[in-house]
């Protein structure tokens, strides 16, 4: 029995109306994008629509600005005002993220439950597993065409990184489809998600009128003038 015994499986659970809104946290360390395993990430999800945030860290443990971003994540989630389960490991640093998560939410008077999962047991926190492995191939895939199209190599110091990760948590969310057919942005908002057809890093020119201009010149004028900016992340 010792030889062949098996984990008890974790089974998934239906969701339940009256349950409360899970986010499960962790840590990952990129690896295989061309170097930049030194880049610390925090990965949030959402257990019920599978909305997933990721946030480049400078270091894991005590952050206040990060545990901002996140407590910012849940609110945009509409969890704001509401008792919420908070999933991660045993790591201190993680504990010690989660203790001041709670510690902002507090103010709005809400419950924010934390819940660890055991020891060597990563099937149990597997929720946020499959968003730390889909934000990172995610990565994979926009630096790979963000290199191509600057004709540049992207190292683990770009700048370009925390910018980077933000929109493919976007992208994720608002694009990637699951088996029910809906975005995790459609199971949040309840309407079709609409983006932009821009690639990360595109150069984009649109014309600087007046209001005057607007009004009696047509769009190319020669009374308009031109500007252009690289496309970056937005939240959402």
């Amino acid at each position: 029995m010792r030889g062949r015994g098996k984990e008890i499986p974790h089974q998934r659970q239906a969701a339940h109306k009256d349950m409360l809104n899970e986010f499960s946290l962790d840590y990952c360390f990129p690896g295989g994008t061309g170097g930049m395993s030194p880049l610390t990430l925090l990965v949030t999800r959402e257990r019920l629509t599978r909305m997933v945030q990721g946030i480049v860290v400078p270091k894991k443990g005590l952050h206040t600005p990060t545990a901002k971003k996140v407590v910012g994540f849940m609110k945009e989630l509409g969890c704001e005002n509401l008792d919420i389960v908070v999933k991660s490991d045993q790591e201190n640093a993680m504990k010690v993220m989660v203790r001041d998560i709670s510690r902002l939410r507090s103010a709005s008077g809400v419950r924010t439950i934390p819940e660890s999962s055991p020891t060597y047991s990563s099937a149990s926190n597997g929720m946020v597993e499959r968003g730390v492995q889909t934000v990172e191939a995610q990565m994979r895939v926009m630096r790979s065409a963000l290199e191509a199209r600057w004709n540049v190599t992207v190292g683990e110091t770009h700048v370009v990184w925390p910018t980077l990760v933000v929109h493919a948590g976007l992208l994720l969310n608002r694009c990637e489809v699951g088996h029910d057919g809906k975005t995790a942005y459609e199971r949040s908002k309840k309407k079709v998600a609409t983006i932009l057809g821009l690639e990360f890093g595109e150069i984009v020119h649109w014309t600087k009128r007046s209001s005057r201009q607007a009004n009696s010149r047509p769009s190319g004028s020669q009374g308009s003038s031109w500007a252009s900016a690289r496309t970056r992340a937005r939240s959402g």
